[in-house]
């Protein structure tokens, strides 16, 4: 579903920016009984019902050994700064910062997994950059051009989470 307009205002874009606009401007209220709701009930519900939909059998597969190296490579706190990298990555250092917190994260754990995960993603786009600039130009990709791109793509994503975990028990250490 598009917009209409043109360039990249697609229609969650538009929506997210209009319901900022109208939070504050006072049309839609900041607080309200409906919001606890959602927040206390609904949203908590969400969580395990779209994981009743996934196929947890693929991604065990599809993981278990990068979440069996990330375990190896980590420390006693290895489930929380896993989970707060993962916030990180969605919802940037405000999210790090806030489920460190709700998980009672050591300060120290703290510094260390931020430390580890920002040298980790400089060597990784750096990487990227790199094998990005030595691709020449297509007018269009075939099939096996996609899958060979996707395949390098989570190569490198299985050395950035390894990467992570490694760093991340050599600072701590």
């Amino acid at each position: 579903m598009t917009t209409g307009a043109p360039g990249p205002l697609s229609s969650p874009l538009v929506l997210r920016v209009s319901g900022l606009a109208a939070s504050n401007l006072g049309v839609i209220a900041n607080e309200a009984p409906a919001y606890s709701i959602v927040l206390g009930f609904l949203l908590p519900m969400a969580v395990p019902l779209l994981l009743f939909r996934a196929d947890l059998r693929r991604f065990i597969k599809s993981t278990g050994t990068l979440l069996l190296a990330f375990l190896l490579g980590s420390g006693q706190d290895s489930w929380k700064i896993a989970a707060a990298l993962m916030g990180r990555h969605i919802g940037r250092a405000v999210n790090y910062v806030a489920i460190s917190e709700a998980l009672c994260v050591s300060p120290s754990v703290l510094a260390a997994g931020l430390a580890a995960d920002n040298v980790i993603c400089a060597v990784y786009f750096m990487t990227l950059f790199a094998l990005a600039s030595k691709i020449p130009p297509e007018t269009s990709m075939s099939t096996n051009g996609a899958k060979n791109y996707m395949l390098l793509w989570l190569t490198l994503s299985l050395c950035y989470v390894i990467g992570s975990a490694l760093l991340y028990s050599v600072v701590l250490l």
